[in-house]
């Protein structure tokens, strides 16, 4: 992959050094991301102070006023270098131990609210916080012990193209018949599980570019990553509007990674020398990580129920 290939033989590290380097950049970009989010959530605050949102959903007119937002057209590009970043790193080493790092955005991004709102933080934030930072230590420490990157198979891309098909139809469902039924964590989770797809595509189309060339069911996973990127964006660019920043990327930096890893784990076999004693310890940091991420979502909830918990139909920045 390109990754490997400039790890290799413009930098000259070893698979040690590559795997660090790749670490490197995923944090990177997970600082990044954080400034990205503030940026793009007050971009959708001010379209959505500007035009109230009504019962209609968002539409494509709300959509095309984001682009003139100067703040969200600022986070989207700083978000695009946070991406390219991520993707570099993926090629660079498995999910399994890129993906978990992106919940240092959490950390940033509850940082970031605290200095703007100036408020300070809260004794339950940074026990919160705390957590997501041990349990994603324990997941990256865990993962890096036997992680490896095995030739993806055309039967591993059509599983995860079915699968991803089938939660976009569920997604699409439950939107169109009961979306007034739920708050901003339903756009989150939804959101973050299409961005966990969108992770595991980009690493298998990756993998099978540079492996065997383009080919047709190379070309529909392109679409389906990009089909997947556009309507978990739409679903996020939702979440901001009704939602905290905070909960937005802590929801995003659990499911995304959690989803993407799943997918890593089971359909690309990517932790199959893993010991029995190291799934324990995975699954017990990924305990820790989600209790962490869910302490911080109540803490908002209990601090601005209106934002977090608003059951009137939210898909609509116009």
């Amino acid at each position: 992959m390109t990754g490997l290939l400039l790890a290799d033989t413009v930098l000259g590290l070893d698979p040690t050094g590559t795997r660090v380097l790749a670490i490197a950049l995923a944090l990177t970009a997970a600082v990044l991301l954080a400034f990205a989010t503030h940026l793009q959530h007050r971009g959708v605050q001010a379209v959505d102070r500007a035009h109230p949102h009504g019962s209609s959903g968002m539409s494509v007119a709300a959509l095309t006023r984001l682009p003139r937002q100067p703040l969200w057209l600022g986070g989207t590009l700083l978000m695009g270098l946070a991406i390219g970043m991520h993707l570099l790193a993926l090629s660079m080493a498995p999910i399994v131990v890129v993906q978990p790092l992106g919940i240092l955005a959490i950390v940033v991004t509850v940082l970031i609210s605290a200095v703007v709102t100036g408020r300070g933080l809260a004794g339950p934030v940074v026990r919160a916080v705390a957590l997501c930072v041990a349990g994603v230590g324990g997941l990256v420490a865990v993962s890096a012990l036997g992680a490896t990157e095995n030739e993806i198979t055309d039967l591993q891309l059509v599983v995860i193209l079915v699968i991803l098909a089938a939660v976009a139809l569920v997604i699409g469902v439950v939107l169109a018949v009961a979306r007034t039924r739920f708050g901003s964590l339903f756009y989150v989770v939804a959101g973050g599980t299409l961005y966990g797809f969108v992770a595991a595509l980009a690493k298998t189309v990756m993998g099978r570019v540079f492996a065997s060339g383009v080919d047709l069911l190379a070309v529909g996973a392109l679409a389906a990553l990009v089909g997947a990127v556009v309507f978990g964006m739409y679903l996020i660019q939702i979440a901001y509007a009704v939602g905290t920043p905070d909960v937005v990327i802590a929801g995003l930096a659990v499911i995304d990674p959690l989803v993407a890893m799943v997918i890593g784990v089971i359909v690309l076999g990517e932790a199959a020398e893993l010991p029995w004693w190291a799934w324990v310890l995975w699954l017990a940091s990924a305990g820790v990580s989600t209790l962490g991420v869910a302490l911080l979502a109540r803490h908002h909830a209990l601090a601005e129920p209106d934002d977090v918990l608003d059951q009137t139909d939210p898909a609509s920045v116009s």
